[in-house]
């Protein structure tokens, strides 16, 4: 008699079981154990990207990709969380074409996880037109921060074939705003990686400014 059916797939040296709550058809080719969890991270930014427009497929964008260093969950530390923030929207929605400024909410949201991240200073604040260059997108790599991740919702889209699909929710930076400067008193109850920080040159001292973005 057989006995195939008897053997257990954890017994099968071809088997691979792995969580994938954290990964999508984008993020795939990214490499690194994904973010499985909520809460407040401390992160170190590995490397910045900076994507351009191309018509009929993508915005310009900016790719980073992040490692956990502590948090409120242990278990995800030195995990992998890759973050996109657009820099302009689509002109021509339903036909992906030329592209419009983004509005102010989202506008501000990029300005408090500049700030978070220490690229950009309080002078940036109380300005009638403050630039945000290439620059500051570029001196994003190596900065640390503390970072709120959630569970995104389903979404529905279609994939590379013009098909429709549903894409599970992923673990994400909720909203550009989820992001606090070390030290931050908001954020003073999440473990960091006091070593990490003091190597970069972060100051820990618990006083740094809490700026009110909806004075700009």
């Amino acid at each position: 008699m057989s006995t195939a059916t008897e053997t257990m797939v954890d017994d099968d040296p071809f088997a691979i079981t792995t969580d994938t709550s954290g990964m999508d058809q984008e993020n795939i080719h990214d490499g690194g154990n994904f973010v499985s969890a909520e809460g407040r991270f401390h992160v170190l930014v590995e490397s910045v990207e900076l994507i351009s427009y191309e018509a009929g497929k993508t915005l310009p964008y900016v790719k980073m990709q992040m490692r956990v260093l502590a948090g409120e969950v242990d278990t995800e530390t030195q995990k992998t969380l890759t973050h996109r923030i657009y820099i302009k929207d689509w002109a021509d929605k339903p036909n992906r074409e030329g592209m419009k400024p983004i509005s102010e909410g989202r506008q501000k949201q990029i300005l408090a996880f500049l700030y978070g991240f220490g690229v950009i200073g309080e002078d940036a604040f109380g300005q009638e037109a403050y630039t945000i260059s290439r620059n500051d997108w570029e001196r994003l790599e190596f900065a640390q921060a503390i970072v709120k991740i959630r569970l995104g919702k389903d979404r529905k889209g279609k994939d590379k074939e013009g098909n429709e699909r549903t894409y599970k929710g992923k673990y994400e930076i909720g909203f550009n705003s989820d992001v606090w400067s070390l030290g931050h008193e908001s954020v003073k109850d999440v473990p960091v990686d006091i070593a990490a920080a003091e190597s970069a040159g972060i100051d820990m001292s618990g006083e740094s400014a809490d700026v009110d973005l909806d004075d700009i």
